[in-house]
Parts: structure tokens; sequence; C-alpha cells
């Protein structure tokens, strides 16, 4: 679980100087040449931002790539995932004050 959780933060992380996000905040480095994985967590708050029109958003206010609130969703689903997996029925995730309980993927 931690190693999970360290990965998600390691990659996604606005708020560490050598998290993948903040390396490529403001770098110039073109989106095609990002990790694949940051690639899909970005399309994906694309289509998010589309499908909401724009209520959703991974802008922060001051202007930069943020996708903080998508991360929060994933991580957690990850979580829940993975106690399903080792076989734990019964568990609440929380991360960031959202939440999934184990009827989340039921």
């Amino acid at each position: 679980m931690v190693d999970v959780c360290s990965w998600f933060d390691q990659t996604y992380s606005t708020y560490q100087a050598d998290s993948t996000v903040q390396k490529l905040r403001g770098s110039g480095i073109e989106r095609s040449s990002w990790p694949i994985h940051v690639q899909d967590m970005a399309a994906e708050g694309e289509k998010w931002e589309f499908a909401t029109s724009g209520y959703f958003t991974m802008t922060s206010p001051s202007g930069q790539w943020d996708p903080t609130g998508l991360v929060k969703a994933k991580s957690i689903e990850s979580l829940a995932i993975l106690l399903q997996a080792q076989g734990i029925t019964e568990f609440s995730v929380n991360i960031g004050g959202d939440i999934a309980y184990s009827d989340f993927l039921s």
C-alpha cells in the first residue's frame, strides 16, 4: 500500500520539488515526451474538463497544470483494487478527503 501511495506522490505531487509533475511544469518539455502514464492522466483530465464544461479543470488558480483532483481519485481506485485483490472485503480509503469504501468497486 505504501509503495502505491509513494509512487503516486513521487509522480504527481505538486508539493515535492523532485516529483515528475514538478519537473514537467513549466519545463517546456512537449507533452508527447512526458512519461506515458502522465500523458494518460492529462488526457483523462481533458475528457473530464470537456464533459463538465470546464467545472472540472486541471489548471490551478495560478495557471499551472495541476492533476491532483484526478490523481486522488485514481490513487483511491488503485488502492481499493489492491485491497480487494488481497482478499480484504471491508475497507475505507481516504486521500485528501476523497473517500472510497468496500462497496466502491461492486
